[in-house]
């Protein structure tokens, strides 16, 4: 009786890949940006606390770096911000971490890297005095929209 295991392998592997979205930058970084839907593991999800207060969280795919889930992350706040009627928003807390995983077929251990920032941020409608940068939701959207070359919503 054959083993299954390459099978399994192959089938994790395949769910893999297609979690991982096919938008690429040229470097062979995932840049997906989108809603999380699980039982996938690439995109944001975010949290109101209240009116003004939000977690956002972006799940990255091991080809993500932690430039671009840290950039998807201050996306989604931005847009957060500007669906809510808000100009202005700042990042109380960031919270950067990598999720491992590790697989073992028969002929290697495979480890996959795959990044996740958690940002949480109060909303403003005028630019105040803080201690912490304030960011433009309008300005966001647009800077990293161009940078990633997403489209803009209509």
């Amino acid at each position: 009786m054959t083993s299954l295991k390459p099978f399994f392998f192959c089938f994790y592997l395949i769910l893999l890949l297609l979690n991982t979205g096919c938008k690429s930058n040229g470097k062979g970084e995932d840049i997906t940006y989108k809603k999380r839907e699980l039982p996938l593991r690439v995109g944001y999800t975010d949290i109101q606390y209240d009116d003004e207060t939000f977690k956002v969280i972006y799940h990255g795919s091991a080809t993500t770096t932690m430039d671009i889930a840290y950039d998807f992350a201050l996306l989604r706040a931005a847009n957060i911000a500007t669906e809510h009627g808000y100009q202005y928003f700042s990042i109380r807390i960031i919270t950067k971490d990598t999720e491992v995983l590790r697989t073992k077929a028969d002929y290697g251990t495979f480890t996959y890297y795959f990044p996740r920032v958690e940002l949480d941020m109060f909303l403003f409608h005028a630019k105040e005095g803080s201690l912490r940068p304030i960011y433009s939701s309008e300005n966001e959207i647009k800077r990293l929209n161009f940078k990633y070359k997403l489209k803009l919503p209509k």
